[in-house]
C-alpha cells in the first residue's frame, strides 16, 4: 500500500494498536458492521439485485468474495482491504454523504479482529428477508412481559406504577412531592380528563366533600362525561390524521361526511370499548359481518363497525381529480395509509421500505409490499374507486318512502309551474301580437308557433323582422316582466287610437241618418259595438300586463318547490372502505418503488421480524367469505 493511503487509514484509524483488541471491544460483521453498510451501501451492492461492480456486502463472505476488483477485505489486514480504502477516502459512498470518522473506525477495527461473524451466515438471501439475530433483539419486538413489581416501603404506594415511579425515584435520591391539596387536585384530573378547567360549583363540591372515596367519586364522574371521549379521542385523531377535506391538491374537496369517524372515536372512548375491538373494527370493520347473502341491516352496531373503517380513508386523497397524474395520486394515497396505519399500530414508519429495504429498522422492501398487498382488494390502484364512490347511504326504507311522498308533491308543484309558465308565455304573445298590424299578426304567430326547424324562409323573415314576438321563451321571461309597463303603454296606446278610428266610423255611417247624434267614448258601446269590444280587449289585456308579474309569481313557486323537497329527510352517508365481491387482485413489488416498474408477485403477510414469536398467516383469500377476509385476519 502506498504511503498516501497508509497515512489516510492511519488517520482515520487511531486508537487502532497492532496488538489485539481487549475482548470488550470485540465486533462482529452482524451488530456492529452491517447495520453501516445497511444504512449507506446495500443499496447499490446487492439490494434488489443491483450489484454495482458485482458487489454484494449484504453478507460477510460475499464481501469477503469481493466483485470485480477482487476481494473486498483481507481479514486481520485493514492496509490491504479495499472497502476500508474506498470508504476512508471518501470514493464511497459516493455524494454527499460519507461515512463518519466512527464509523468507519469501526469497520477497521473489524478488520483488524478478524472480520468476524456471530455465527455462521446463509448461503443466500434468496428470499430477500434476512434478518440478524440482533435486529430481532431489539426490545420494541420482543414479546410483552409482566415485569416484577418493585418492593418499596412507602405508605404513599397505592397502585403498581407509584412502585415503579417510587423505585426510580429513590434511584435518584428522590421522593414523592407532597400530596396536592384538593384545590389542586380537581384541577388537575378535570384538565386531564376533559382538556377544561372544573367550574367553581363543583370545585366547592368536591373540596367540602367528606367521603373517604371522594376523588375515585370524582374520576367516575369525569370519565362519565362525554367530555371525556371529545379530550382524548382527539389523541387517536391526530394519530389517525383526521381530516374534513381531502387534501392533495390545492382544490382541497371538504369531506363532508368524516365526522362520522370523528363521533365513532369519541363514543369509543367514552362507551370504555376493548382496545382489540377498536383496532379491528378500524381495520376490518366492514368484514365482521359478511353480506354474502344480501346487504346486512344497518343496525346501530353495524353503522359504527363501518364508520371505523374511515380510519383507513384518512390519508390525503386527490384521486378525484383525474388527469395524467392519477396513478401516482391514487398510490401516494395507498402509501399515506399505510404510514397512517403502521405509525399508529406498530410505531414503525415502514413508509422507509416502500423504494428499498429498510435503512435502520430490519423491514424489507417485500415486507413493504406484503403489507400493502393485505388492504390491495381495498385499495386496489388498477380499479380504483374514487372518495365518492366509497360512501354507503343511510338511508332507511321509511326515509326511502318519505322521500318518495316529498318528490311526488314536488313534481305536482313542479307541473303546476310549469302550466302556469306556459300561461304566462302565451299571455305575453298575446300581448306582444296586440300591437303588430292587423294584416301581419296572424302569419306572425304562425311562425312563432311553428317548430324552428319546419319554419318557411318567410317565416324566418318575418321573425326577424318583429324580435320582441321571436325572443319569447321560458328563459326571457323574466325579461319580459320587467318590462311590463312599457308593453301597457304600447297597448294602451293602440287602444287609444283604435277607438279614434271607431269613433270616425260610428260617425260617418250616422251622418246621413241623424246628423246631430254625437259619437263619444262614451257612447261608441251603443253606436260600435264590435269597436268597443275591441277597445276594451285591448284595454283589459293592458290592466293585465300592469298587473301580473311572472317574474315573481315563478320565483315564489321554484321556491315552493324547493321547501317542499327540503321536508325530505336528509341522505347521509358513511365514507368507509370496503372490498368488491370475489376480488382478489395480483399484488407486485414496485421496483425502487415505481408503479410503473412491476417486480416479483408478493402474497398478503405481515412484517417478517413481528412474526419471530407470533407467526401469523395471512390467506390471500378466505374461501369462506365473500371477500378476501385479508384485513381481518
Amino acid at each position: 500500500m502506498n504511503a498516501i493511503r497508509s497515512l489516510a487509514l492511519f488517520v482515520v484509524l487511531t486508537g487502532i494498536s497492532p496488538t489485539p483488541v481487549d475482548s470488550a471491544e470485540s465486533l462482529t460483521f452482524e451488530k456492529d458492521v452491517r447495520p453501516i453498510l445497511k444504512a449507506h451501501c446495500f443499496h447499490c451492492h446487492g439490494e434488489s439485485g443491483v450489484k454495482e461492480a458485482e458487489l454484494d456486502v449484504r453478507l460477510r463472505h460475499w464481501i469477503v468474495a469481493g466483485g470485480d476488483s477482487g476481494e473486498a477485505i483481507v481479514a486481520g489486514n485493514p492496509d490491504d482491504s479495499l472497502l476500508l480504502e474506498r470508504v476512508a477516502s471518501g470514493d464511497m459512498p459516493p455524494g454527499d454523504k460519507t461515512l463518519s470518522d466512527s464509523e468507519i473506525a469501526t469497520i477497521g477495527k473489524w478488520i483488524f479482529q478478524g472480520a468476524p461473524t456471530a455465527r455462521a451466515e446463509p448461503a443466500s438471501l434468496d428470499a430477500g428477508d434476512y434478518i440478524t439475530e440482533e435486529e430481532r433483539a431489539f426490545w420494541s419486538f420482543q414479546p410483552i412481559m409482566r415485569p416484577k413489581i418493585p418492593a418499596v416501603d412507602s405508605s404513599r404506594v397505592v397502585t403498581p406504577i407509584d412502585a415503579f415511579v417510587l423505585q426510580r425515584l429513590e434511584q435518584q435520591g428522590l421522593a414523592f412531592s407532597d400530596t396536592a391539596d384538593r384545590y389542586t387536585l380537581i384541577r388537575r384530573a378535570t384538565f386531564d380528563l376533559w382538556g377544561l378547567p372544573p367550574d367553581p360549583d363543583s370545585v366547592e363540591a368536591f373540596v367540602r366533600d367528606p367521603s373517604p372515596n371522594a376523588y375515585e367519586n370524582l374520576i367516575d364522574r369525569l370519565l362519565a362525561s362525554p367530555r371525556y371521549g371529545e379530550r382524548w379521542g382527539r389523541h387517536w385523531l391526530d394519530v389517525a390524521g383526521y381530516a374534513d377535506s381531502d387534501g392533495y391538491t390545492n382544490t382541497d374537496v371538504e369531506r363532508e361526511f368524516s365526522y362520522f369517524y370523528r363521533d365513532y372515536v369519541i363514543n369509543s372512548f367514552n362507551d370504555d370499548k376493548p382496545l382489540d375491538q377498536f383496532i379491528i373494527e378500524q381495520l376490518a370493520g366492514d368484514e365482521l359481518v359478511d353480506g354474502a347473502g344480501g346487504t346486512p341491516e344497518l343496525t346501530p352496531e353495524r353503522i359504527a363497525q363501518l364508520a371505523a373503517t374511515g380510519f383507513l380513508r384518512m390519508a390525503p386523497d386527490g384521486t378525484a381529480a383525474g388527469g395524467p397524474e392519477r396513478d401516482l395520486a391514487i398510490n401516494s394515497t395507498i402509501a399515506d395509509t399505510i404510514e397512517i396505519v403502521s405509525t399508529s399500530l406498530l410505531g414503525l414508519t415502514v413508509g422507509c421500505a416502500r423504494c428499498h429495504d429498510h435503512r435502520y429498522d430490519p423491514i424489507s422492501q417485500a415486507d413493504y409490499h406484503r403489507l400493502r398487498a393485505i388492504f390491495e382488494p381495498a385499495l386496489d390502484w388498477k380499479k380504483w374507486k374514487t372518495p365518492m364512490h366509497r360512501r354507503i347511504s343511510l338511508y332507511t326504507d321509511a326515509d326511502t318512502k318519505e322521500r318518495a311522498a316529498v318528490e311526488a308533491r314536488a313534481k305536482e308543484a313542479s307541473a303546476a309551474r310549469t302550466k302556469r309558465q306556459q300561461e304566462h308565455l302565451d299571455r305575453t304573445l298575446y300581448e306582444e301580437l296586440l300591437v303588430v298590424s292587423d294584416d301581419v299578426r296572424e302569419p306572425l304567430k304562425a311562425a312563432y308557433e311553428t317548430a324552428k326547424a319546419e319554419r318557411t324562409a318567410e317565416q324566418v323573415a318575418l321573425l326577424a323582422e318583429y324580435p320582441s314576438v321571436a325572443s319569447i321563451s321560458a328563459g326571457s321571461l323574466y325579461l319580459y316582466s320587467q318590462q311590463r309597463a312599457r308593453r301597457a303603454n304600447d297597448i294602451e296606446k293602440a287602444a287609444a287610437e283604435r277607438e279614434a278610428r271607431y269613433i270616425d266610423e260610428a260617425k260617418q255611417k250616422l251622418a246621413a241618418e241623424s246628423p246631430d247624434v254625437v259619437v263619444t267614448a262614451e257612447s261608441l258601446a251603443k253606436h260600435h259595438p264590435a269597436g268597443f269590444a275591441e277597445v276594451k280587449r285591448y284595454r283589459d289585456a293592458a290592466a293585465i300586463c300592469r298587473k301580473l308579474d311572472s317574474k315573481k309569481e315563478l320565483a315564489d313557486m321554484l321556491s315552493e318547490i324547493t321547501k317542499i323537497r327540503s321536508t325530505a329527510p336528509k341522505e347521509n352517508f358513511l365514507r368507509v372502505l370496503t372490498e368488491p365481491v370475489n376480488h382478489t387482485p395480483e399484488s407486485h413489488l414496485f421496483i425502487r418503488g415505481d408503479h410503473n416498474q412491476l417486480g416479483q408477485t408478493v402474497q398478503p403477510g405481515e412484517l417478517t421480524v413481528l412474526q419471530t414469536h407470533t407467526p401469523v398467516q395471512i390467506d390471500a383469500n378466505d374461501p369462506d367469505r365473500s371477500t378476501t377476509g385479508r384485513r381481518l385476519a
